[in-house]
C-alpha cells in the first residue's frame, strides 16, 4: 500500500503494532513530500504518541498536535 495513492485505515487489537505501522507510513509519505495524520481515540494515548513524536520534532519535522482542547493559528 505504501506505494499507492490511496488511502489506508489500520484496524487491530490493542498490542498488534498499529502506531509502528502508522510511524512508518508518515516517514514514507514525509519523504514524498504528503502529509499524514494519526486519529487517536484517547487523550492518554495522545500523549504517549506526541512524547514519541517529539524526537521527530527535534530532528526537523513538523509535528503538529491537535485536539478538541486547543485551536490552530493559520
Amino acid at each position: 500500500m505504501l506505494d499507492g495513492r490511496g488511502h489506508l485505515v489500520v484496524v487491530a487489537p490493542t498490542g498488534a503494532g498499529k502506531t509502528p505501522i502508522g510511524m512508518v507510513a508518515a516517514l514514507e509519505a514525509y519523504a514524498r513530500g504528503r502529509k499524514a495524520a494519526w486519529l487517536v481515540p484517547q487523550r492518554s494515548l495522545t500523549d504517549e504518541l506526541d512524547r514519541d513524536l517529539q524526537l521527530w520534532r527535534s530532528r526537523g519535522l513538523r509535528v503538529v498536535r491537535l485536539t478538541g482542547e486547543a485551536a490552530l493559528r493559520a
